[in-house]
């Protein structure tokens, strides 16, 4: 997804004179992750001692845990960048009505396979205890196995569901941004993709693509704006964030088209 440059003046319709135009642009790029060689299962009785800092603050016994090795976990120094139980819900507050549970991070050193120099690195986790009544060939929800539900009366089976394949599935997200000057020559007149704009170190961007006034003014009106991303979202909404969880009733979801993920993240 690239936003292309948008133009303080033309499109956003800033008031001010042409001079004390800026332009900004953002391009986030995502793609679901494989978890071939990056999982290992743990019960309680072989945790490791380095995955056990992960889950140092609840009673372990009798859990099934999958961690996650896409790199160094810095916040809780660890080799595992996530962990998930088996009851994973039952310890989160309100999950109990929950189909979806979401986990996303940034505090982790990436391995050479997802690191990037020029982009921030995120990856957002998504825990499911869906069934879905049809196959799911969406790479993110993907549920293609058919197991059978039993009726409550003991006589056979009432209908067929697919469970998700993975238990935790995982979604990576590049981000960039990228600030232009549109009154400097072509060559030198914007910035390379930086990883961040801060919003207290705006200073350095001023001094390179040499600003005005007016144009480091409206650079600092919306420096909150152009840092949000796709994960400020789910912060804000949580697991309702997620669009499936209005087509799921008593855990049971109706039919998911085969790009769901996409449209998860054009919401």
């Amino acid at each position: 997804m690239d936003s292309g440059y948008v133009d303080s003046l033309l499109d956003l319709g800033i008031n001010s004179s042409p001079s004390s135009r800026v332009a900004f642009r953002k391009v986030v790029e995502c793609a679901p992750l494989r978890n071939d060689g990056c999982r290992r299962v743990f019960t309680s009785e072989n945790l490791t001692q380095d995955a056990a800092k992960l889950v140092a603050d609840i009673d372990t016994s009798g859990h099934t845990f999958q961690a996650f090795y896409y790199g160094r976990n810095l916040a809780r120094h660890t080799e595992a960048t996530f962990m998930s139980s088996n009851r994973s819900f039952e310890t989160t507050p309100g999950s109990f009505f929950t189909p979806y549970r979401l986990h996303v991070t940034n505090t982790f050193a990436p391995i050479p396979e997802l690191n990037r120099t020029d982009a921030e690195v995120v990856l957002i986790f998504m825990a499911s205890r869906t069934l879905h009544t049809t196959p799911v060939t969406d790479p993110r929800f993907d549920a293609r196995e058919c197991i059978g539900l039993a009726s409550s009366e003991g006589k056979g089976y009432d209908f067929d569901v697919y469970p998700p394949r993975q238990a935790v599935s995982v979604l990576e997200r590049t981000d960039q941004t990228q600030v232009r000057n549109p009154l400097l020559p072509g060559d030198r007149n914007c910035t390379a993709m930086p990883v961040h704009i801060f919003v207290d170190d705006l200073s350095g961007l001023r001094d390179l693509l040499e600003l005005n006034p007016q144009q480091y003014s409206i650079l600092r009106r919306f420096s909150d704006v152009i840092q949000n991303s796709i994960d400020s979202s789910f912060a804000e909404n949580g697991d309702d964030g997620i669009l499936a969880v209005y087509l799921t009733a008593n855990f049971v979801s109706a039919p998911l088209p085969e790009n769901q993920w996409v449209l998860e993240l054009q919401n």
